[in-house]
């Protein structure tokens, strides 16, 4: 049985998957495992994805399958594509503008058999003016952490565990035909219908290796230009972690994650009073929420203020 999938979507990105496909490729060129695959499902590129890739089908060692969707499916339904082309035992969901190094496939795959549930490596960043590596998207770990519980997952990264690269778990555990088929088909307008599978469908007890020193290379970019971080982040994620509590997870747990979430990303869109109104349904139980109200409201009453002021002078 294939130990390891490299499980690729991809969309209109060519000259970012031909990066990533020559960075496999130097290790696949090395020889030192054939039990690995790639698979790639492309969401009807208009670009040459197909030409890119057959020219590295022809090279690599290892089996590289490709599939090219008749129509764009959006990029949820495209993973759960490109995990039904997988036959390994793990699955690595790999962006196709991100880059797996040749020392993280190296160790991550001897790691795979020590048999965890689940592992992350870390995450490098890097800017695609230059090559300069940064930790502004890195798990504040500084030595390999074991643990043994979907709760510890959780209250320890909460929704960090959006980022899909630097996770290689078991595919049972990417399986959408066994995570509930409602709340995936509702989750997919926010983006993380894949974090809900794999989260909802772990054993209460697990075994999960964090290791810090190894890094997936994740590509920065305007991400703001296409993301509604209010839409994903606020709104999805509540949703999402509201959809777990039937999940054998810790009240204390989810509560503690939808917490991080409001202090990582929700700075990124100001949050109005209407809003504010709509996420009380995901966030009503976190007291850290309702700073947020008061950031809404005094600079209101501030301005009512004013305004009555120069009125009032007005009428004098």
């Amino acid at each position: 049985m294939i130990k390891l999938s490299i499980c690729i979507p991809t969309y209109n990105r060519s000259t970012q998957l031909d990066k990533l496909l020559t960075e496999l490729f130097l290790y696949d060129n090395l020889k030192l495992n054939n039990n690995w695959e790639i698979c790639i499902s492309d969401n009807n590129s208009f670009d040459d994805t197909e030409r890119v890739v057959k020219k590295w089908q022809n090279l690599f060692t290892v089996n590289v399958y490709y599939k090219k969707n008749i129509l764009n499916i959006g990029a949820e339904r495209n993973f759960k594509e490109v995990i039904n082309m997988a036959s390994g035992e793990y699955i690595n969901l790999l962006g196709s503008d991100d880059i797996l190094p040749v020392n993280t496939i190296s160790e991550i795959i001897n790691l795979l058999y020590e048999n965890h549930d689940l592992i992350f490596c870390n995450i490098k960043s890097f800017s695609c003016d230059n090559n300069d590596l940064n930790d502004s998207f890195a798990f504040r770990v500084n030595s390999e952490l074991r643990l043994n519980s979907k709760d510890d997952l959780l209250f320890n990264f909460g929704t960090e565990l959006n980022f899909i690269s630097n996770l290689f778990i078991k595919k049972k555990f990417y399986d959408y035909d066994n995570a509930d088929r409602r709340v995936t088909e509702n989750l997919h307008e926010f983006g993380f219908s894949y974090v809900y599978v794999f989260l909802s469908l772990l054993p209460s007890q697990l075994s999960c290796l964090v290791v810090p020193n190894i890094c997936v290379l994740r590509r920065e970019g305007d991400y703001d230009c296409w993301y509604d971080h209010q839409k994903y982040f606020f709104f999805g994620m509540g949703k999402m972690l509201n959809e777990l509590s039937d999940k054998n997870f810790s009240k204390q747990s989810l509560v503690y994650a939808k917490y991080a979430n409001l202090r990582r990303y929700i700075g990124f869109k100001t949050l109005n009073i209407h809003n504010f109104l709509k996420g009380l349904k995901y966030y009503w139980n976190i007291p850290f929420y309702y700073i947020y109200l008061l950031l809404i409201i005094f600079p209101f009453i501030f301005y009512v203020n004013k305004v009555f002021k120069f009125v009032f002078h007005k009428l004098r």
